[in-house]
């Protein structure tokens, strides 16, 4: 979901669509959250604060700085997942890393997703694999796959 691009596009021009928008960044999300309250979308849009990935476990993310990458392109700051080992903790963030529990999409999406975006910068195929059982159950419509 990252600040929404997306998501808002498709609230804001497809009156009836209900949008669900996953999101594992903190920040990212409490900004997420105030656009949509600032746009009166709060009936249509619900932002999920979670990493998804096939396997549930805790993931920490980990902020990269653009020196680190030795590139001028970066236009906001990277982020690295990294799994953590025995953590079941949600939320709980240390300087310039996030724990954030991952799930399943199959999991916390239950009814007919008519498109679902992914974009989890180098994760997709198994954020993909974490929808099987939307796709088994006949609840899983078009996919674009962002890289």
């Amino acid at each position: 979901a990252n600040i929404g691009g997306c998501a808002l596009w498709g609230a804001h021009f497809m009156k009836s669509l209900e949008v669900v928008a996953v999101e594992p960044l903190r920040a990212a999300t409490e900004a997420l959250n105030g656009t949509i309250r600032d746009n009166g979308l709060a009936d249509r849009v619900t932002v999920l604060r979670a990493c998804v990935r096939q396997e549930g476990s805790a993931a920490s993310l980990r902020r990269v700085l653009p020196s680190d990458l030795a590139s001028w392109s970066i236009l906001q700051p990277k982020w690295e997942l990294e799994r953590t080992q025995g953590s079941t903790t949600s939320g709980a963030e240390s300087g310039d890393t996030e724990v954030v529990q991952c799930r399943r999409l199959d999991e916390i999406l239950h009814r007919r997703i008519a498109v679902m975006r992914i974009h989890t910068s180098g994760t997709e195929d198994s954020a993909l694999a974490s929808a099987a059982g939307l796709a088994r159950r006949g609840l899983l419509g078009a996919v674009a796959l962002q890289f």
